[in-house]
């Protein structure tokens, strides 16, 4: 199935019912492409792709010990990304759909917002695979780290694309949520350029049928909040067999009161809910964000620790560093893969 089917609301909703309210890969990302259209349709709405039980961060061993120690992780400037194409393909994309789904004027407004207030989000990226050899070698010292398992249930975090639902935070004052959210990735170009069209649609619709001001300002607001979510969730299909799960953190873009985005001056105020921090790796100043683990008060969602097929560390020594943190109910597996460099 695809994004671009079309069944009847009784079909969709039995479909869904199927899935067992647990949908992964391309199903959940033609869910998410129709959940405006069910939203207006049924009166309700769907958070379909959710994350499997444990999913896997690469990282070295210097860096393992630092999360393991500090119950932290830190989230890294998007703006620095082994994918080149990381920002510059969803842009792409999104520019091509607003330029077609909206009016000239309207269109060439919103771009031109939507690239004034938009910001490179801080990452931590996960893997639904647990042993995968290209990450071992690109993420994790070349198989000399760990696969750091963490239980999405117990992250302090919101899981799904929160940009596919729009609230106005207080009278006349547009927000961008500030939290930290889970997504997963979309590799599928066509089925991204589908959902930012499908919200695109809705949101200009509203716009057009706003009777004042304030209520159309509103309604553009949500349309940016859309594009600024959607601008995270796209990667080039080269990295589909990652099968990417990412943690990102994004600055609370803000308007005055009474402004709109369309205004000369909309009083923009960019703010950051959590600190930010500076690292010198290999040369190169790193900006980062700590984002703690776990809920507050709550159990730690570390859960597996898988060795890297060319790290020396014994299960032994291993062991006696998760138990000095409290960790002591971690499972604890070597790779299976004969690689050694």
């Amino acid at each position: 199935m695809t994004a671009g089917d079309r069944r009847t609301n009784e079909e969709w909703v039995s479909w869904i019912g199927r899935g067992g309210g647990v949908l992964n890969g391309e199903e959940a990302h033609a869910v998410v492409a129709e959940l405006l259209f069910l939203r207006e349709q049924l009166g309700v709405s769907f958070d379909c792709s959710r994350p499997p039980p444990v999913i896997y961060h690469y990282c070295s061993s210097e860096s393992f010990e630092s999360i393991v120690r500090s119950k932290e992780i830190w989230l890294a400037d998007s703006s620095v990304s082994n994918d080149a194409m990381e920002n510059e393909l969803p842009l792409k994309a999104i520019e091509r759909v607003v330029l077609e789904t909206l009016e000239a004027s309207e269109g060439e407004i919103t771009l031109e917002m939507f690239k004034t207030i938009r910001r490179s989000p801080f990452i931590a990226c996960f893997s639904e695979l647990d042993d995968s050899l290209g990450q071992w070698r690109a993420y994790a010292g070349d198989g000399t780290g760990f696969a750091l398992g963490i239980a999405p249930h117990l992250l302090d975090c919101h899981i799904g694309p929160r940009g596919l639902t729009w609230q106005q935070s207080a009278p006349d004052r547009i927000s961008i949520s500030r939290e930290v959210t889970l997504v997963q990735m979309i590799y599928d170009l066509s089925v991204f350029e589908g959902t930012v069209r499908r919200a695109c649609a809705e949101q200009y619709k509203a716009m057009r049928e706003a009777k004042d001001r304030s209520t159309k300002a509103n309604w553009r607001g949500g349309l940016l909040s859309h594009l600024h979510t959607f601008s995270m969730l796209a990667k080039h299909n080269g990295f589909r067999e990652e099968r990417e799960w990412r943690l990102l953190h994004r600055e609370d873009i803000q308007l005055s009161p009474g402004r709109d985005v369309a205004d000369a001056d909309p009083g923009v105020v960019v703010q950051r809910s959590l600190p930010e921090r500076v690292r010198f790796l290999g040369g190169v100043k790193r900006n980062f964000v700590p984002f703690k683990l776990g809920l507050p008060a709550g159990q730690s969602p570390i859960v597996e620790v898988v060795t890297g097929p060319n790290n020396r560390i014994g299960d032994d020594d291993l062991r006696r560093l998760l138990v000095s943190e409290g960790l002591d109910g971690v499972n604890i597996r070597r790779s299976e893969i004969p690689y050694r460099r």
